[in-house]
């Protein structure tokens, strides 16, 4: 998790200060997809710490929700960037969604689930759902 902490720190400053909402969360849910061994290899990871709360193998279900939490944290943060007063909305439910959505994703690419279209195309359909399609 160290590693993947620091790859998103890394990637978030590349984008750099002027990046859009939607390039942020692109970024940050990239970054999260098993696109290349080691992120393969960290989505097991976080597979098994959810999969050992759900059957009591000793850790609880609490004790794996930090990093989504963090992710729904940053979500929400560049949402509330895209939206004020009335069309705000409501940045948290749109957090959430996204990292569940991100988090079904990822776990059907490691069972091998595919459709016509590429995980990156999915990110990028996710994103026209959630910021509306003309923020590219």
């Amino acid at each position: 998790m160290d590693d993947a902490g620091a790859r998103f720190t890394r990637r978030r400053s590349e984008l750099g200060p002027d990046a859009t909402p939607r390039e942020a969360i692109r970024a940050v849910l990239t970054e999260l997809l098993p696109l290349d061994e080691q992120r393969r290899e960290e989505t097991l990871v976080l597979g098994a710490f959810g999969w050992s709360a759900i059957t009591g193998g000793g850790i609880t279900a609490e004790d794996t929700f930090a990093a989504p939490r963090a992710l729904a944290t940053i979500v929400a943060d560049q949402l509330r960037r895209t939206r004020t007063g009335e069309d705000a909305g409501d940045p948290e439910a749109g957090a959430d969604l996204v990292v569940m959505a991100a988090g079904g994703l990822a776990q059907g690419m490691l069972q091998g689930y595919s459709t016509s279209r590429t995980p990156l195309d999915l990110v990028e359909h996710l994103l026209d759902r959630i910021l509306g399609s003309t923020e590219r």
